[in-house]
This record gives structure tokens, sequence and C-alpha cells, in this order.
């Protein structure tokens, strides 16, 4: 009674779900239901409670769900989570959501499922949120014997997750903030809000604790530990080393300088993210600062039950499992990339996608006398020892069916730091005579590794330095800002050499690359490959749209701004600055409007760079004229975004463009475009702004202008893999 045809009422009431070795209850995918957990007991499980999730998929995106969870109680539960909560986290349609209130989450031991290997995108907690329709509120959560009480699985760095009114194990701020594992540890994590809190763990107290007095620093003294955001102003003046445990995360607003003499060692998996500014020099006489791995001894090998034997190393060689006290091969019958990478975690190692399974004859000889013990082992993402998958067969299940021949040869990785990114917002920062090695690895749970340094929109000065080492390419450039006024984006008098992928890897061209030696790299000196995944291009949206933290109305929200709608009062695009157009995703404004944009001197073109495209079901549509005004003629260029994807960066004939958004009857939003006059002398040939049916940018003719374009000068490219690839 009261539920929508086509929508499943779900009630699990007055139950005991008591040891059992796998998650209690599972709900995935979860869509088209509405329903209630309450007053269960869940005691004594081995893997977790509850597991609620959906994949990234349109149809789950807009399907209805509102679940409640509610005076549960979860007791001695043991694994890597206790509740695991996400519903699709691009809910176009604003129709799902879980609530879980009034529950008590206590004396549960978890722990992460492999040792010595730090977490990223799937921390262990008690409680961890994967969606931002997932709200917490008046639980008690009180876990001794777990590192975190909170945690954040959800990849959107300007997200927050409602996490308030919630006893979190302490009444004292810094303890509950250490007891909280989010953007405050990885920069990439959604943040947890979780203030206001409970000062007593009475599920229905008044007292709360509403304004925090406790505020982390960002280098301790005492100890020398660096890590966390960087809002303001902060200098690495001692030389000396500096320890890094959590993120760096530089805010659109920060400035961090790092001096001559200083090395920042980074923990594995643990990075540097820059979205505002990075000024780091040395001074060419040995002051060089260095970006490196902090060793650290690490539980691994020793009682994991997996081993690989007979290789180069201890991370490369012919698999084996112990099984009762036996030692014995694994058939490669059914083998799974996911198997195989549990297999490495296992041993406290990681799997690089690009290079993980051993031919037949890489495959050592050692091993071939001992028996075969496991065949069509086929692990989910929930498993964590492939000698206990579900998925997976005994020796008594295949009787002899397989011969060594067919056995698992496996390479892992060890653990490298994840590397310093120069985000999307980030000012021009500065490299000069700095040294930075053994990165690349990013995320050992998605098997994501980075380089070691990587310009999200490159305008940035690397002079001097040494790239070596890394698990991935040396020097990584996403788009580069070819409109940039002073046109500074270049390589200088450096070296990049060792690292195990490219030595200069480009998605988007638009470099000078000068006196620079790259050599002895695993595969190309220089490489470009223009593809982004759809997760890729996603997450460089979601970092481009904290640019009004740097500069105030940067962004330009169609259609639910009036700016710029008339000719009179169009948006103006001052000298040096740029705007930031995007698309709203709101179903109440649908009405059409034109927009007008003009440069603010009359001798600037304007340039156009597709940042984010339209989602593929979207209804939206937007026509750019390179025009003053809306005009159907032969002689007026216009571009349909969606339609004309190839055709950005985009630069206008004239110093205004006018542009046509239809919002349409389901809009998807965040489509972003980048909009940056550019002054008409810094163009080749005869760019006169006035030339309305003229365009001086014809792009059938080679020309010098600001088109993505490498130039390589004075290096040497030698003993890579390849030379230049594309």
């Amino acid at each position: 009674e009261g539920v929508k045809k086509g929508l499943m009422m779900l009630q699990i009431g007055h139950n005991h779900f008591e040891y059992n070795d796998g998650v209690a209850v599972k709900l995935t995918p979860i869509a088209r239901l509405v329903g209630k957990i309450e007053h269960n007991d869940f005691l004594n499980n081995k893997d977790g409670c509850m597991y609620t999730h959906n994949e990234d998929d349109y149809i789950l995106e807009i399907q209805k769900v509102d679940l409640q969870l509610q005076e549960n109680r979860f007791y001695n539960n043991r694994g890597s989570y206790v509740l695991n909560l996400g519903l699709s986290h691009y809910d176009f349609n604003h129709n799902q959501q879980l609530l879980m209130t009034n529950n008590w989450v206590m004396d549960n031991v978890i722990t992460e499922p492999w040792l010595g290997l730090n977490p990223r995108s799937k921390v262990a907690a008690p409680v961890v949120i994967a969606s931002n329709n997932v709200k917490l509120t008046r639980n008690i959560l009180q876990n001794p014997d777990s590192r975190y009480e909170l945690g954040s699985h959800l990849i959107e760095p300007n997200a927050e997750l409602d996490c308030k009114y919630n006893w979190i194990g302490d009444k004292d701020e810094e303890t509950v903030w250490k007891k909280v594992f989010d953007r405050d540890d990885r920069y990439n994590l959604a943040k947890i809000a979780y203030i206001p809190y409970l000062l007593s763990n009475n599920i229905n107290t008044e007292l709360v604790l509403e304004r925090p007095l406790f505020e982390h620093q960002f280098i301790n003294r005492q100890t020398k530990e660096v890590g966390g955001d960087v809002s303001g102003v902060e200098e690495l003046r001692e030389s000396g080393v500096y320890i890094v445990r959590r993120d760096i995360n530089v805010r659109p607003s920060g400035r961090l300088k790092i001096t001559p003499g200083v090395t920042l060692k980074f923990e594995h998996s643990v990075g540097m993210m820059v979205s505002g500014e990075l000024i780091a020099e040395g001074d060419n006489t040995g002051g060089q600062p260095v970006f490196t791995l902090l060793d650290t001894v690490r539980e691994n090998v020793s009682h994991a039950g997996v081993r690989l034997v007979g290789g180069h190393t201890v991370r490369e060689g012919r698999l084996q499992v112990e099984i009762d006290g036996v030692w014995g091969t694994v058939c490669d019958f059914g083998w799974t990339i996911e198997s195989a990478a549990i297999a490495c975690q296992q041993m406290g190692f990681v799997l690089n996608t690009e290079d993980w399974k051993l031919q037949p004859y890489q495959v050592p000889k050692e091993g071939m006398t001992d028996p075969i013990l496991m065949s069509n082992v086929r692990c989910n993402d929930l498993e964590t020892d492939i000698r206990t998958c579900k998925r997976a067969e005994r020796s008594d299940d295949f009787m002899n069916s397989c011969s060594h021949e067919y056995d698992v040869g496996l390479r892992c990785y060890d653990v490298s730091w994840a590397g310093l990114r120069l985000g999307m917002t980030a000012k021009r920062s500065k490299l000069y005579d700095v040294k930075i090695e053994r990165a690349g690895l990013f995320d050992y749970r998605t098997f994501s590794f980075v380089p070691g340094v990587q310009a999200d929109f490159s305008h940035h000065v690397f002079e001097n330095i040494e790239v070596r080492d890394n698990d991935h390419d040396g020097i990584g450039i996403v788009y580069s800002d070819i409109y940039y006024p002073d046109h500074v984006n270049f390589i200088k008098n450096s070296l990049i050499s060792g690292n195990k992928r490219h030595g200069v890897s480009f998605r988007q061209l638009g470099m000078r690359i000068s006196d620079t030696e790259i050599r002895d790299n695993l595969h190309a000196g220089i490489y470009h490959d223009p593809k982004l995944t759809k997760l890729e291009q996603r997450e460089l949206s979601e970092w481009m749209s904290l640019i009004d933290e740097s500069k105030a109305d940067t962004i330009v929200k169609l259609p639910d701004t009036n700016e710029g709608t008339t000719a009179e009062n169009p948006i103006i695009l001052k000298e040096g600055e740029s705007k930031l157009l995007i698309t709203s995703d709101s179903i109440e404004t649908k009405e059409r409007k034109t927009y007008y944009i003009r440069a603010e001197r009359d001798d600037f073109v304007i340039g156009m760079q597709l940042i984010n495209p339209f989602h593929n079901r979207t209804t939206e549509q937007l026509f750019i004229y390179d025009y003053t005004s809306v005009v159907e003629s032969s002689n007026i260029k216009v571009v349909e975004v969606s339609r004309d994807i190839a055709s950005f960066p985009f630069v206008s004939s004239s110093y205004a463009v006018t542009l046509f958004f239809d919002p349409g009857s389901a809009p998807l939003g965040n489509m972003m475009m980048l909009f940056t006059p550019i002054n008409c002398a810094n163009l080749p040939g005869s760019c006169n702004p006035g030339a309305w049916h003229i365009n001086p940018l014809d792009r059938n003719k080679i020309y010098d202008g600001p088109i993505p374009r490498l130039t390589v000068e004075h290096s040497r490219i030698a003993f890579n893999g390849q030379g230049l690839m594309a």
C-alpha cells in the first residue's frame, strides 16, 4: 500500500545476522526500491554487515531509491567495513536517498584487508560512504579497535557527505578528526561534514559541538611531518627531510614554496595536488629539493599463503598457494585480472594493468614438480584471499585437466608514492632544479598509476628538473593551456630517465621541450594519445569547478544566470582572465537563452577550450555564433558543441561571440567550456578583429598560432623503448 507501481517495497526487520563468512546483507544493484531495514542485530559477522552499491550506469542513475536504515545494532563484527553504503552518485533526477539514523555500531574490529598497503579510495572503517545521497545522523559509532570510525569512498573532491550529529568515538576534537578519513587525508576524496557532532554516546543527547577550536596544522615542527590543506601561504624553509603521511593539497587560494635543501619523503600512495600555486626551487649548487618515496618496513609476504617462485625478484614468477600446509601452483584456466590483483595485494605488492601477466615462455621452471592446487579462480571485488574465492576450483574439482604449462605466471609491482599533480585551476607554477623520483602508484584498489609529475592544464615552467625511476610516465600533460597570455609552457635543461612507462606523455599537445635529455624509459621517450576516459573527463571537470575559490565570479552557470543575455550588457572577458561556462542540470529552468560574450578590448579575439563535453543522453544544445549576434548566414561560422567536438580548441574571428543555449526537457548538465581573451598581436598573419566574415585562423592552413603543437629542439631522445610514438 502506498508504493507506486514499478517500485519494490523492501522490509528487513527483527532479525539476527550472526557468524556469516561473507557480507550479511548485499544490495547491488539497488534501484526502484523503497523501504526500511530496522530493528536487526548484526553480530560476529566475519566480512562486513551491509553493502549497497550501484555501478556507474545511466540506467541505474535515473531510478528511484528511498531506503531508511534505523534502530539496528552492529556489534563485534570484523572485516574491512561494517556498513558500506552507496547509491548512484550521479543521481541526475535527485531521486535517490539513503538515511542511516539511530543505529549502534560498536566494538567492531575493522582492519585493512592487506597489511602494509596504504588506502586511498577504499579505506577500511566501520562506516564508509560512497555517494552524496547517503546521510548519517544520530548514530553511535564507537569502535576503539578500529583506526577510523568514518571513511569516504566517494571520489569527488568538491562534494560533501552529510554526517552531522553522530557520536564518533570520542568528544575530543583532534581525536574525532583523526577518526575520520576523507579529503583531509587523500585529496581526491569527498569531504565528510561531521560537525556538529554529539558530545555523549547517548543517542538522544542535546550536547553537541558546534564551533570547533581545533585546526590541523600543515607543518608539525616537532616531528617534521607535513600534510593536509594549504589554504593560505606556507613555506618549507628549513633544509632537511620532511615526512608526508597524508596528501598535500594546495587549495585554489593557497601557495606553497619549497626552498633549496628540502626533501619531501612521501608514504606510498600519498601524493600532492596543487590547485593553487607551487614554487619549488633549488640553487644549482647541490641544494636541489627532492620529492621521493619514504622507505618503510612493511608487514607483507611472511604469512600470506601466496608466493611467486623462480623469478628475478620476489615480485615475479610462478604463482603458488598454500592449502592445508601444501604449496602448489594455480592453473590459469578462467584466471582474471581481479584475481591477480588480490594475489599481489596478499603479498603486500600491487598490480599494474599494463604489466602483470607472464607469457608461458616467461614463466620460470621452478615449481613444476609441485601439485596444481587451484583452477578457474575468479574472485570478485569484495574478496580478499584467492584461496577462498567462491568461484574457484580445488584440485578435486578439476581432476588432472590442467598441466604445468598452463600455470599462472605473474608480475607484481612494489609500492611507490602518488606523484605531484598540478591541477586544472593551478596558477602558473615553477619547478626549478628539482628531483622527482620513485612515484607512480596512485590507488592500488583501482589499479591506478600516474606520472611522477602530472599537469592537468599546463602553463607551467619545468626547468633543470630530474624526473626519474617512476613506475609510470615521467611527466604527463593532459590539457595544455594554449591561450595562456605569455605562452609559458616548457620543459628546459632537464633529465627524464628510467621511468617504467613513457618519458613525457601528452593527451593534448602544446609544449616546447628544449635542451633536455629523455632516455632509458621503458616505452616511448615522447608519447601522444588524445583519448580521455569518461571517468577521467568527469574528474577533471570536478577539479575545474573549484576555480571560483581562487577568483570569484569566474564561473558562469547556464541557463541559471541572466548575465550577458542582452547585447547592451554582455559577459566581458578582461585581459589575462578567463571565464568558465558550466551548464546546469536543473530541470526548473527550461528557458532558451542567448548570451553575448566579448573581449574587453577590440584588438582581442576569444579562445575556447572544451573541458567537459555534453553527456551523451542530455537534451541540451549549445550553438556558438562567431559573430556579435545570432545571424543565420553562410558567412558566419556556427559551432554546435555536441556535434562539433573536433572543432575545439576554437578561436573566434573577432572580439565577440554569441551563444544560443537550449536546455531541452531533460538536461544533465556539467558541460564545461573555458573562454580566454587572446591579444591579436600574439597571433600570426593579419589578425583583424573587425573582419567579421573572414576567419584569419582558417584550420585548412598551416600557421604558427595557438593550436596544440609540440616543439622539440636541441634535445636527446635515446635508449627508450621507442623514440616518438603517437
